[in-house]
């Protein structure tokens, strides 16, 4: 079972951040494929309590960042933003809770500070192509490298 999840999970992973570095959108289906193979993955080889936890830290830590982007913005412009689909997109804070709900606290800290850190170093080069950067796209290679090494360091 392990396997075909992460065979699905590499399968999704690769079309979303196709579709997001080319069309800079998220196809919904593919995002609940990947949500759902993320989910079978994890529970393979943890406990649903675990997953539990992990989803309560994450909710916690989404929620905590949103508010100091919320703040960000409203000292910067001096008015109440809408964030979302504005500054980020909806996709992208979906698959940062797909990914970080099957992460454990330190990981996910971790993996999504070193995400932002990849895709920070990588904005030059995309801006001159595209507008806007494919965070997406960039979490989901960045989480399937992260399994690899995962998987091989086991």
């Amino acid at each position: 079972m392990y396997w075909i999840s992460f065979a699905f999970l590499i399968l999704t992973g690769s079309a979303l951040s196709w579709q997001d570095f080319r069309t800079r959108l998220l196809s919904l289906w593919l995002v609940i494929a990947f949500g759902i193979a993320n989910t079978l993955l994890y529970l393979s080889r943890h406990t649903g309590n675990e997953l539990l936890e992990n989803i309560i830290f994450c909710s916690c830590y989404l929620l905590f960042s949103y508010l100091v982007l919320l703040l960000y913005f409203y000292i910067k412009t001096r008015r109440v933003e809408k964030i979302i689909d504005t500054r980020i997109g909806l996709g992208d804070v979906i698959i940062f809770a797909a990914i970080g709900f099957c992460l454990q606290p330190d990981h996910m800290i971790f993996f999504f500070t070193a995400t932002m850190l990849v895709a920070l170093a990588a904005s030059p080069f995309l801006l001159q192509k595209q507008k806007g950067i494919p965070l997406a796209g960039i979490v989901i290679l960045n989480y399937i490298a992260y399994l690899i090494y995962m998987n091989a360091a086991n």
